[in-house]
């Protein structure tokens, strides 16, 4: 196993579970939440009283916070990250922000001497906790090669993305397909139960064929029961979040995206419904009401 100390800044449903698989492979951490950091101390890390404290014990820092405004609250103040940076950190941003956001602390980080990776999650938090989630990390390829080994502490699946900014926008085009994939699922799920087939079979039989996906597998089950909290891995106020990005990017590059705007009408439509909390398998519920079955077309 590696011993080194590593530094986490941002220990909540994403961020805990990466600090528990690193705290799994040996590694020391000592991690900044702004709220209670106790589930941290429990498993074996070390609370930090500020940011900074995390600079000064660590070389090698992941930053994953749920927005950009959390982000300017760690980074400023003289207790603040960047006044605790220098030549030797690295600073692995995990967080979804806009590129821009990212781009902007890259060159307050490097005014510091130090470096600031793009880097991304794809995946649910339960992914990252059984280790099946993707960390992408973008930027200075010695940098990144430099930080994979601990990526890979953390998670199964850790890859160089390329230059700065890649990582971000590829956990956008990620997203596209987690959209568009749940819509599929809840068409084909809803097609099942009208025609009377069997569910559970119906289900089994889909998610080994050619036609399934990680998310008809990961939410066909959820869907078929009408079940969207307790918990809700993948609420659609989460991803409804990344669609204007989304939106953005392929409108920068001139890329039809038919299938994304209509699972993007459809996550939009659930969020007016004061779904946010609910999981995005919820969608299936908005196709059943918006097109009732006909008579005999359901058992």
């Amino acid at each position: 196993m590696s011993q080194r100390t590593l530094g986490m800044i941002g220990l909540g449903r994403t961020g805990l579970p990466v600090a528990f698989n690193l705290l799994a492979r040996g590694h020391a951490v000592v991690g900044y939440r702004r709220s209670d950091a106790a589930d941290l101390v429990r498993a074996g890390g070390r609370a930090a009283r500020s940011p900074r404290e995390v600079a000064d014990s660590a070389d090698i820092i992941l930053s994953l916070l749920p927005s950009a405004a959390a982000l300017d609250d760690v980074m400023t103040g003289e207790h603040g990250l960047l006044a605790g940076l220098g030549p030797r950190h690295t600073v692995v941003e995990l967080s979804s922000y806009p590129l821009a956001v990212k781009e902007r602390y890259r060159d307050l980080v490097a005014a510091r001497g130090a470096t600031l990776l793009d880097g991304e999650i794809s995946g649910t938090p339960a992914m990252t906790a059984s280790r099946t989630a993707v960390v992408l990390v973008a930027g200075d390829r010695t940098r990144c090669e430099a930080v994979l080994d601990v990526c890979r502490d953390a998670t199964d699946h850790a890859i160089y993305a390329g230059a700065f900014g890649s990582a971000t926008r590829l956990k956008l085009v990620a997203n596209l397909l987690v959209a568009v994939h749940t819509a599929a699922a809840a068409e084909a799920l809803l097609l099942v139960e009208r025609i009377g087939l069997d569910v559970p079979l119906a289900i089994e039989v889909l998610g080994l064929g050619a036609g399934s996906s990680a998310m008809f597998r990961a939410r066909a089950a959820s869907m078929a029961a009408r079940r969207f909290v307790d918990p809700a891995p993948g609420p659609v106020s989460m991803l409804s979040a990344y669609l204007p990005a989304i939106d953005a990017l392929a409108a920068s590059a001139g890329a039809p995206v038919p299938l994304f705007s209509a699972a993007a009408e459809l996550l939009r439509a659930a969020l007016g419904e004061g779904r946010g909390d609910q999981d995005i398998g919820c969608v299936i519920e908005l196709l059943d009401a918006a097109n009732p079955p006909t008579k005999g077309t359901r058992s």
